[in-house]
């Protein structure tokens, strides 16, 4: 049986994991911490498909909250992350219906907890891709199986998208300034 703490305590330990990974250089020691990774972020997959099938769907709607300036700012300092609004997946409702009394504090908290996790997530995407370049420079036939798996993360397909999104914007804006 997963819970919401256990898949929180893993992704922690998988993201500690990459980040002291990024710092090391040699050879065997990047090997076995990537195989290491591998067999974290597999047991992450299993508890979540374990929470889910405990928990079923929990995504239900999505309620969007417009920060204000002030919010913006705040957590923008506070993260690192710019966000426009807050995003809750609010399965029976209860956001919706809490939402008129809810005070400002209480959504600068819940935007500040959902950047955190963003800028967690961006974290590990780095820390993952300069994994893969390093072991790629390594030259190494033997660890192109281990390359290949961290490939399939999908943080870095995430991370990839918004590589090519950020060029098509600064293109568009090259482009506008021509």
């Amino acid at each position: 049986m997963s819970s919401a703490e256990e898949l929180m305590s893993k992704h922690e330990r998988a993201v500690k994991a990459a980040l002291a990974l990024q710092k090391k250089t040699d050879p065997k020691e990047l090997l076995e911490g990537a195989a290491k990774i591998l067999e974290m972020t597999q047991e992450l997959e299993a508890a979540g498909k374990r929470f889910e099938a405990q928990f079923g769907d929990l995504r239900g709607t999505e309620e969007r909250v417009v920060l204000t300036p002030e919010q913006r700012e705040n957590i923008a300092e506070s993260t690192g992350v710019a966000m426009e609004m807050l995003v809750v997946r609010d399965r029976d409702g209860a956001f919706a219906r809490a939402m008129p009394t809810t005070d400002r504090a209480t959504i600068e908290r819940m935007a500040a907890r959902q950047a955190a996790a963003i800028a967690s997530r961006k974290a590990k995407a780095s820390a993952v891709e300069s994994l893969v370049k390093q072991l790629e420079k390594l030259n190494e036939p033997s660890l192109e199986p281990v390359i290949a798996a961290i490939k399939e993360d999908p943080t870095l397909e995430l991370l990839a998208r918004q590589q090519a999104e950020a060029a098509a914007a600064l293109k568009a804006k090259h482009e506008g300034n021509e």
